[in-house]
């Protein structure tokens, strides 16, 4: 329901959720229109603000969905941003999910008691999803090609304390005279999930996205040999994994990380580690069976590159005139084995650098790469309003489109684009796999682990929608770790329980043919992505289930330090009344049919059951996906 008034403010009254006084803004504050123009249509209604500087005509469409619409007519300015909503009060809601640009930042589902929401202005980008006691209210464009996306949820202390929010563009002042915004979407649904779910396929048939047919399976040199993968050590790793149970086809994809290069930045500059260069390694590769796949960061530039020592020019500048330093590196323990002390941004919107890293991606393929893990790519979005660009007049988001499907037509259809430290939205229909959350480590860092997986559960509204979503590896190994054997099991299974990318960095044949046999045991051997039944709450454990003609599997992990005791209901889970359970750890026999089952476990550790409404389980099968 929406309700307009004179003077050209409205109400949206949707899913119990209610936004009062809602009011376009330009540059952050709302607008004083010389004169307002409300009309009644067919499809709902049109306002007209007349400013001093141009026109702003929302239309407003009540149909399935409520959609605003938004024209800007005549600007004499190049506003930095436009917002259809401008500090609109919210009433009613318990909850709010927020999306980050990409993996940096926290995301996911926040209870609006959370301080962060009492205390500051907090930005979601691309989407949000606001949640009530009868309903969530699901609000976001569908193209992100053009420009950034951004809803804010800011405390207000104004008389008595309220929430404001503002929804619209960022345009970073690149636009003037007669243009358009995507439209807004507002989606209810009973289910927060739902709603997020369904923004993300009307996003992916709008940006027309790439998704997978079948789940990746990746071995990454990076989380074991780091900077110091070489030749001759990936002769001696397909060697050993000819000669094990590993070589029963465990990965599609061998990809060679970091390390490789003589500086960032000159890519085909390969170090001593490989004397024969990367085609005979891909060759290499190839004959084992496998794809090869490479690590690059496009954006990133060494200071003391060649590409940088010979093209000064080729990298972004402040409006200082000098080079932006992204990171600096002065000590000792730099990140990569070369003697870079800065590392800047390679500005493709000069001809000559983007023809420069095309051309690098143009070679890798001819040598014989078929995955490309693109990293540091966030390094790309930097505010056009921030900096000197070769060529101006475009946002952030489209000059690095611009990169990427550049990139993608340099690689082929037939390439696997892996993005890393990514913005999300701007890589919809380029990518076919996404990092969704930081580094995997080798120790069990609750804090870290936490934070991990709130990004696991946050993203899994668009995995095998937008592209694959990629947890990052295993880390199984039973030597060179921190992890008890456990923590490696339970962080594992959680990481599997995804339904994203498998992947290790760990030589899986010198570790024990159990451990070989738990790795085939997680790989799916088809598409699966779970459902989390406590996904508007704030719990210790986390409930993830997948399920498929009524057959069920259920994992609860507890990542907190101290034991959980739980009882879950199948209802409350599965919406089921009875079934059949049996723990999959423990191998004890099904239990008769039952409403209810309850679960203790152990801090950094982990249960599994599977559950059937037909039929008593007798044994587990040899893969953990076995019985849907």
């Amino acid at each position: 329901m929406i309700n307009v008034k004179k003077n050209g403010s409205f109400d949206i009254l949707l899913a119990g959720i209610s936004l009062f006084d809602c009011f376009p803004g330009v540059d952050g504050r709302a607008i004083r229109p010389l004169s307002v123009m409300v009309q009644n249509v067919d499809f709902g209604f049109s306002i007209k603000y007349s400013l001093d500087f141009g026109e702003i005509w929302l239309i407003i469409k009540e149909d399935e969905n409520l959609v605003i619409e938004t024209n800007c007519i005549g600007f004499s300015t190049s506003p930095y941003s436009v917002n259809p909503i401008q500090s609109a009060v919210i009433e009613a809601i318990d909850g709010i999910f927020i999306q980050r640009m990409g993996l940096r930042g926290e995301y996911g589902y926040f209870d609006i008691n959370n301080t962060k929401f009492k205390t500051s202005k907090v930005e979601s980008v691309g989407i949000t999803s606001l949640k009530s006691n009868s309903g969530s209210l699901t609000i976001s464009a569908f193209t992100h090609d053009q420009m950034t996306n951004i809803y804010s949820i800011e405390p207000s202390f104004q008389e008595n304390y309220s929430v404001l929010f503002s929804a619209g563009f960022n345009l970073e002042r690149t636009r003037s005279g007669d243009f358009s915004l995507p439209s807004i979407n507002f989606i209810s649904s009973e289910k927060m999930q739902d709603g997020l779910s369904y923004a993300a396929n009307e996003t992916a048939i709008a940006m027309k996205a790439r998704p997978q047919n079948h789940q990746t399976r990746i071995w990454s040199s990076w989380y074991y040999r780091f900077n110091y993968m070489t030749y001759d050590v990936l002769k001696e790793y397909l060697e050993g994994f000819g000669k094990s149970s590993a070589k029963e086809s465990l990965f599609d994809y061998i990809q060679i990380d970091a390390g490789y290069a003589t500086a960032p930045g000159d890519w085909l500059s390969v170090n001593t580690q490989w004397p024969g260069g990367l085609k005979i390694a891909f060759d290499l590769i190839k004959s084992y069976g496998y794809k090869p796949g490479i690590w690059i960061a496009p954006f990133v530039v060494g200071n003391n590159s060649k590409l940088y020592i010979e093209h000064p020019d080729y990298v972004l500048f402040d409006l200082s005139g000098k080079p932006v330093i992204e990171k600096k590196f002065y000590e000792w323990n730099k990140p990569w084995p070369n003697f870079d002390t800065e590392y800047y941004i390679l500005d493709t919107s000069n001809p000559g650098a983007m023809e420069y890293i095309i051309g690098i991606f143009k070679s890798l393929k001819e040598q014989g790469a078929l995955l490309f893990k693109t990293d540091f790519m966030l390094w790309g979005m930097v505010d056009s309003t921030k900096v000197k660009r070769y060529c101006e007049g475009k946002t952030s988001v489209e000059y690095f489109r611009e990169l990427i499907v550049n990139i993608r037509n340099a690689i082929g259809e037939e390439s696997y684009l892996l993005g890393c430290i990514a913005p999300f939205l701007p890589f919809v229909s380029v990518a076919d796999g996404m990092r969704i959350a930081g580094d995997v480590v080798s120790s069990y860092e609750t804090s870290h682990v936490k934070m991990l997986a709130s990004k696991f559960i946050g993203a899994n509204y668009f995995n095998h929608i937008y592209w694959e979503n990629d947890p990052d590896v295993f880390i199984i190994r039973d030597f060179d770790t921190n992890l008890k054997p456990f923590e490696a099991r339970a962080m594992a299974i959680f990481q599997a329980f995804t339904g994203g990318i498998t992947g290790t960095s760990d030589p899986l044949f010198k570790s024990s043919e159990k451990l070989i046999e738990f790795f085939k045991f997680l790989t799916p051997q088809k598409i699966v992505k779970p459902y989390y039944p406590f996904f508007e709450e704030n719990r210790d454990e986390i409930v993830a289930c997948i399920s498929e003609n009524k057959k069920h599997i259920v994992m609860v992990f507890n990542p907190g330090d101290t034991k959980i005791m739980r009882k879950y209901t199948l209802k409350r889970l599965l919406d089921i009344e009875k079934a059949y359970i049996i723990e999959i750890q423990s191998q004890k026999p099904s239990m008769d049919l039952t409403e209810e089952f309850y679960t203790e476990i152990d801090g950094h550790d982990c249960a599994l059951y599977y559950i059937d409404e037909n039929e008593r389980i007798v044994e587990s099968p040899n893969n953990l996906w076995g019985r849907i």
